[in-house]
């Protein structure tokens, strides 16, 4: 593990945005031993305040720790949540941000950049310079699609990544021999106003400190040597361009007198260079304005002498020639090949192949056809429809063609990567970089579908997942539609609660309870089940609130106890009318049940309006005692309280903000129950864990032979597992590869359950899938 080092360069004003951070207190577990480093700059001429970059860093840091996923994921999810912040303030013009974010996991290094911005990792005498121009963009706060660029290295100990929105054009070659620990030379080479600053890596315990370097003396300057004309073309000198002479007119060329032999020695090229495919469409180097020259000082001679010009060649040596020269340095050598002009170039030569092969083909065949000089005489409108027609059909299948095989070259080079780091990963031994390699496989794998899928990819990408599903206690569950109708759109479930045969759904809308039948390979709806409000006997039933499934042959012969929020309680049979009860109130009244749970014949109500939960000792699941309070004298606070559950005599209590309260009852006096308020979450090796990107729900218990705890996420939607003691034990999602035949329905997902043969069931609002926990 590195230590991190902050060292601004001390050539340069100050700057706000050079900030890092080790992980916080209460991280997501895939970020816990991550540490981020950000160089934030004005991409405009206001300059950046200190209250910005402050403010920016801390939303950055805050979304990105708690966010869970792959790092690049999670780097997306902290971006998109700054550049929404930027775009939100009235000073948003002004306020168009450059990004540069490294995030160091272990020994590897992940770099994005918003904007354009440079990277240079120093490591053993070497310095090379992670930048796209491509794909820059202009930054943050400029527009809502934020165009991110990810790089990754791999670090070791006296490694540096210099992290630069404007470094000189001569680094990093000027930087090659220098290390991260060489200061007085990195402050030589860092010109007046220079925005970045330096990241040092050392061996630690992955603590972050900042540590300025000394200030160098400034270097003597060089003395200033003129340049003589007549430099070698391959010298780095930077001659200055005479501007071309005025073009003449004819009249003018034959009055000229004729120069002198000798005064086109100096020029180094005199004749026309051959065009290549390698030749780019724009030249902009003082060799090519040399040869206009003597091609103008020839035709002078030439009219003087009486002759004539010599015409020049057609095609695209007159369009190499006199392109409009591009206002750019220029180095005394021929621009080097431009790949996007090659192909360009190449592409319409195979046009106008393909349109001379078409004509010949057409040509042919007419004097084949019998008859064909007499009657197919073409008009003059037959002969405009070729002609326009021809060139059209010519150029779409060519550049069909030119694309297809563009595309078929990329989505190779794409697969490449993949395998590579597949490689990688597999020869690993450290979880960290295994999984950071495993990353890197499914990100080229993905950026390798976007020109089609095959075998080898679709097969590729299923071993990422699993071996990434591995590290992070993930298993994959294969869910399925539970019943083949649909339930009315006005139906939300917001409980269930099952059986090895049945399953019951609790309607928020109506507040009545439907029953579903196990069929041969699905569910069926029972329509003559009935279980809701409404007058029952002597008794007015209101809207059902909670509900639990009962032994079969109790005293009641019912399958389902159900409750209501004024304390009624409902005994539902199938096929049967209802029965119906009465719970006697404390002694101050009922306030508002909202929850309800049956353990070992016992009945418990969550009352959040008087802030308590109830106990009634049950016989044979009926309840005439009057209740008793779960608490003893210290009772907890409840009102963010959404869901209760009980195994033994423990008592789970489920905050809206994800947070747990366990408190474990006891009846006897000189042993009060007690409450741990907030139960932390762990893990198996005692280390304390945080779920803050989790929307946990609901929750229930098993019996054993694995006694758990089961937890809904609305936000996965996942199903997370725990012990009794709350360690985190995996993690259970949909299986990517059963997403594509039964996709999960567009709806928040609304309760869940488990019955005892461990199939889970997930409600999204009025559509139920299950699938078997492994």
């Amino acid at each position: 593990m590195f230590d991190l080092i902050l060292t601004p360069l001390n050539r340069m004003p100050d700057l706000p945005g050079f900030q890092a951070t080790a992980a916080p207190r209460r991280v997501d577990r895939h970020r816990a031993s991550d540490l981020l480093a950000v160089c934030l700059s004005s991409a405009t001429a206001q300059p950046l305040t200190p209250e910005l970059a402050a403010e920016a860093f801390q939303r950055l840091s805050e979304v990105y720790y708690r966010t869970g996923g792959t790092v690049t994921s999670a780097i997306k999810e902290a971006v998109e949540a700054l550049n929404e912040n930027l775009l939100a303030r009235s000073d948003r013009a002004a306020q168009i941000l450059t990004l540069n974010l490294c995030v160091m996991r272990g020994s590897l290094a992940y770099i994005a950049h918003a904007g354009p911005t440079h990277t240079i990792h120093l490591s053993n005498g070497s310095a090379a310079d992670y930048y796209d121009p491509s794909s820059a963009g202009r930054g943050l706060g400029a527009s809502r699609s934020v165009p991110l660029r990810f790089f990754q290295t791999t670090l070791a100990e006296g490694d540096g990544l210099l992290l630069v929105t404007d470094p000189p054009e001569s680094w990093p070659d000027a930087l090659a021999g220098l290390s991260a620990r060489d200061g007085a030379a990195l402050l030589a080479r860092a010109p007046e106003g220079l925005r970045g600053g330096l990241l040092r890596f050392e061996n630690g315990s992955g603590q972050v400190r900042s540590e300025p370097l000394a200030p160098a003396a400034a270097p003597t300057p060089a003395p200033v040597v003129p340049v003589p004309a007549q430099s070698a073309p391959g010298a780095q000198s930077h001659p200055a361009i005479p501007p071309a002479p005025a073009r003449s007119t004819p009249t003018e060329q034959a009055a000229t007198p004729a120069p002198e032999a000798e005064s086109l020695e100096p020029v180094a090229t005199e004749s026309e260079p051959p065009v290549t495919p390698e030749t780019p469409l724009v030249t902009t180097s003082v060799t090519s304005q040399a040869r206009r020259r003597v091609q103008e000082r020839r035709a002078q001679m030439a009219a003087a002498a009486g002759q004539a010009p010599a015409a020049k060649k057609p095609g695209l040596g007159g369009l190499l020639h006199h392109a409009p020269a591009v206002s750019q340095p220029t180095t005394g050598a021929p621009a080097g090949p431009n790949p996007l002009a090659r192909r360009i170039a190449a592409f319409f030569r195979r046009m106008r192949k393909a349109r001379v092969r078409a004509g010949r083909a057409v040509g042919g065949a007419l004097p084949r056809i019998p008859g064909a000089q007499a009657s197919m005489t073409p008009s003059t409108a037959t002969l405009i429809f070729i002609a326009v027609a021809i060139p059209i059909i010519v150029t779409a299948a060519a550049t069909a063609m030119y694309f297809r095989a563009g595309a078929s070259e990329q989505r190779i080079v794409y697969m490449q990567q993949a395998r590579g780091f597949a490689d990688l990963a597999a020869a690993q031994t450290d979880n960290t970089q295994r999984r950071a390699n495993w990353e890197q496989v499914m990100y080229w794998v993905n950026k390798s579908e976007e020109f089609g899928q095959d075998d080898e990819s679709i097969t590729l990408r299923r071993k990422a997942q699993a071996a990434m599903d591995s590290l992070d206690g993930i298993v994959r569950l294969a869910l399925a539609p539970a019943f083949t109708g649909v339930l009315a759109d006005s139906i939300n479930v917001t409980r269930m609660a099952a059986t090895n045969n049945e399953l019951y759904l609790l309607d928020a809308t109506s507040g009545r309870v439907l029953r579903m039948t196990r069929a041969t390979r699905s569910y069926e709806y029972d329509p003559n089940f009935s279980c809701g409000p409404g007058p029952v006997g002597n008794k007015i039933i209101g809207p059902l609130v909670g509900m639990a499934t009962l032994p079969p042959n109790t005293a009641s012969k019912a399958s389902v106890l159900a409750v209501d929020a004024l304390g009624n309680l409902l005994y539902c049979k199938p096929g049967e009318t209802p029965e119906a009860a009465v719970l006697a109130a404390p002694e101050n009244n009922w306030g508002k049940i909202t929850a309800m749970a049956l353990n070992n014949g016992d009945l418990y109500v969550l009352d959040l309006q008087n802030n308590a939960v109830w106990r009634f000792d049950g016989v044979d699941y009926a309840f005439s005692d009057r209740p008793r309070l779960f608490f003893g004298n210290e009772v907890p606070n409840l009102a963010d309280v959404i869901d209760i559950a009980l195994y033994s005599d423990d008592l789970y209590l489920l905050r809206s903000s994800g947070q747990m309260t366990v408190c474990t009852y006891s009846g006897f006096d000189f042993s009060p129950t007690r409450c741990n308020d907030p139960a932390p979450y762990g893990a198996a090796d005692g280390a304390v864990q945080s779920f803050s990107d989790a929307g946990f729900l609901q929750m229930v218990t098993t019996q054993p032979p694995d006694p758990s705890l089961f937890m809904l996420d609305s936000k996965g939607p996942a199903i997370y597992h725990f012990s009794l003691r709350l360690n985190f034990q995996r993690e259970m999602r949909q299986d990517p590869e059963q997403e594509r035949d039964f996709p999960l329905p567009k709806k928040p997902v609304t309760a869940f359950a488990i019955n005892p043969n461990r199939v889970v069931f997930l409600a999204f609002r009025n559509q139920v899938v299950f699938g078997a926990i492994p």
